[in-house]
């Protein structure tokens, strides 16, 4: 099932847990070694909205907007990874959402803050939640000065066992899209 817009008037169609589409923007050297060798969780900036990981988002003009972004800072190609995933694999992950961005969403912001310090997830275990979901910080200085990219969303997969994850292909598949 694809998640094409409907035509207006149209019913929605029957639910039927379908696999969810994720898109990872990036240069196509990246994309390349991706699909081919898999993801790696290390090879992400340690300093981002939920830590080092490897983040993706459902949002595929989204995906090219930040291919686009690290294509002009690396001088290369830009490329999306389209990633099809098994939804029911996914929930079996320990996760934290975050819904809104928005200044009154204190512990959103908080944790932006902590994680953007390379700080883990979990201060008192030292460890990281499998998936974070959530907004896209686009300012982050304090509470008076913060906010998020509108329409962003974004899922950071942050564990051995969520790369794991992504690298079985009888759970993800990966495509290279240009």
């Amino acid at each position: 099932m694809n998640a094409e817009p409907l035509v207006s008037g149209t019913s929605w169609p029957l639910w039927t847990n379908p696999r969810i589409r994720l898109y990872h923007g990036t240069v196509m050297a990246n994309a390349n070694a991706i699909v081919k060798v898999g993801v790696d969780i290390l090879k992400g900036r340690q300093t981002t909205d939920f830590g080092r990981g490897f983040y993706a988002t459902t949002d595929k003009t989204n995906a090219n907007e930040w291919a686009r972004r690290k294509s002009a800072r690396l001088g290369s190609e830009p490329a999306v990874v389209l990633l099809e995933l098994d939804r029911v694999r996914l929930g079996r992950l320990q996760s934290i959402v975050f819904i809104r961005g928005s200044l009154h969403a204190a512990e959103y912001w908080s944790f932006v803050s902590h994680c953007r310090r390379g700080l883990p997830h979990r201060p008192r275990t030292g460890d990281f939640y499998d998936v974070a979901y959530g907004p896209v910080a686009k300012i982050w200085d304090d509470s008076a000065n913060s906010a998020t990219w509108d329409d962003y969303d974004q899922i950071g997969f942050h564990t051995r066992l969520a790369q794991d994850m992504l690298n079985d292909r009888d759970v993800c598949t990966l495509e290279v899209m240009i």
